[in-house]
């Protein structure tokens, strides 16, 4: 299981790595210390919070719709493709849109987060003037 994990996110430090390439305040930070800041940063109860108010929201918003999906012959239409071009259509509105909120929105505060832990423990170097 633990491999399987591994092959899917990679390790650690090609994470952070890959995390740094958007963040680039994490590109100040040396490589060895960047897991750290992005384990600080996914486990933040901003973070957290943010993922258990969007799914609740959904769930609120489109449950009894995504409840009432018709599955299996249910669906209207002759064929079997017809049938899961209809499915898809269903699905778009309750399920496909909200997703794009439900990840995006949390990575958005993931970075921000990122970068004040950056700038605080790591800040930039101040020009002489």
């Amino acid at each position: 299981m633990n491999e399987m994990l591994k092959k899917l996110f990679g390790d650690k430090f090609s994470r952070a790595n890959n995390i740094a390439k958007s963040v680039r305040s994490l590109q100040r930070v040396p490589e060895k210390e960047r897991p750290r800041i992005v384990k600080k940063a996914v486990f933040n109860i901003y973070v957290i919070g943010s993922i258990i108010i969007l799914i609740s929201l959904w769930l609120y918003f489109f449950g009894n719709e995504v409840s009432s999906i018709p599955i299996g012959n249910h669906l209207e239409g002759e064929t079997f493709r017809s049938r899961k071009a209809n499915l898809y259509l269903h699905l778009l509105v309750p399920v496909f849109i909200p997703l794009i909120f439900i990840f995006g929105i949390p990575l958005l505060i993931r970075n921000y987060i990122i970068k004040k832990i950056v700038d605080k423990e790591f800040p930039k170097d101040k020009k002489l003037q």
